[in-house]
Order: C-alpha cells, then structure tokens, then sequence
C-alpha cells in the first residue's frame, strides 16, 4: 500500500534553539553558551550539546535521546508555524548527516476502521 514519507531536516542552529527554548520551557537545565552540537547516528539518534570550556576548563554538557528529541522538534515547528499532518507517524532520525523529522502518512485503511458515508459504505461491497 502506497504511503508518503516527509523529512523535515534540522540545521544544528536550529536543533539548539529548538532545545534550549524546550529546555527552559520544562525548567530543565541547558548549557549558558552552548557553542558546540554533536550528533550521533545509528539507529537512534543522539544529540550531545556542551558549552565552551570555562575557566576552570570544565564544559558543560546536556545529552538527548531520540525519545527526548521528539517533543522540543514538533514545539519548534508549531512555534514557527510549520503545519503537520496531526494523524502522521512522527519519529526522529538521522538522514544525510542531520537531524530529521519523518512524518509517516499512510494512504489505507485498516480493517477495524469504520467508513462513516452510506456512499463509501455501498463501494466497499460493489
């Protein structure tokens, strides 16, 4: 069965924000002068943002998860208004070197899903 695939790509300036705006947002803590964005690939992605070193030659560092990534990613697009399917499949991966938003729509019906139109109802049994 046919389904559509959309990739939204992050830049690592955009991944940050996206991050640090949800970081303060849930009260959790973020590197001050977050200069420094690593990403890792695999089957998960994980994302490591670390501060410069200070004084004392310390960073700081803050690590997200692929299940961490997903909620500041979609508040980053409703922020910036940038419309998403609501019934699409939303995962994080990692595509080309950066950070990506797959949405999954699917084009069929599943057996246990009710057609709600006497007319789609009289073609299901033609």
């Amino acid at each position: 069965m046919p389904s559509e695939i959309r990739y939204l790509m992050f830049s690592p300036e955009e991944a940050t924000s996206a991050l640090k705006a949800y970081c303060i947002s849930s009260g959790r803590p973020f590197p001050k002068r977050a200069h420094y964005f690593h990403l890792e690939g695999g089957p998960l992605p994980l994302v490591r943002i670390s501060s410069a070193p200070s004084i004392s030659h310390s960073r700081n560092t803050i690590c997200f998860s692929a299940e961490e990534l997903l909620s500041p990613l979609l508040l980053f697009c409703r922020r910036r208004r940038i419309r998403l399917p609501a019934s699409g499949i939303k995962n994080v991966v990692v595509h080309k070197n950066r950070l990506a938003l797959t949405i999954t729509l699917r084009w069929w019906r599943q057996e246990s899903e009710t057609v709600n139109t006497p007319l789609a109802e009289e073609l299901l049994f033609i």
